[in-house]
């Protein structure tokens, strides 16, 4: 599980960033990211998606086969 807050605070500090130049990067509201950097909400996987993106970031969706290995398809998405 990855700590959302724990990187959106440490980004943010190496990139010198505000709420709202996140906020202004990511489309989101400076409300929504300072609620993020507060843990008060979590944000959906479309925010955080957002989030990340603004960041430098890409979030990647990976699927554990039955064998436990990881693995997947862009076909699979078709």
């Amino acid at each position: 599980m990855i700590d959302f807050q724990k990187i959106l605070v440490s980004e943010m500090n190496n990139q010198n960033l505000s709420c709202s130049d996140l906020a202004i990067r990511c489309g989101l509201t400076t409300r929504a990211i300072a609620y993020y950097v507060s843990e008060e909400r979590t944000p959906t996987l479309e925010s955080a998606e957002k989030v990340f993106a603004a960041l430098g970031f890409e979030l990647v969706l990976v699927k554990k086969s039955s064998d436990g290995k990881e693995g997947v398809s862009e076909s699979s998405f078709r």
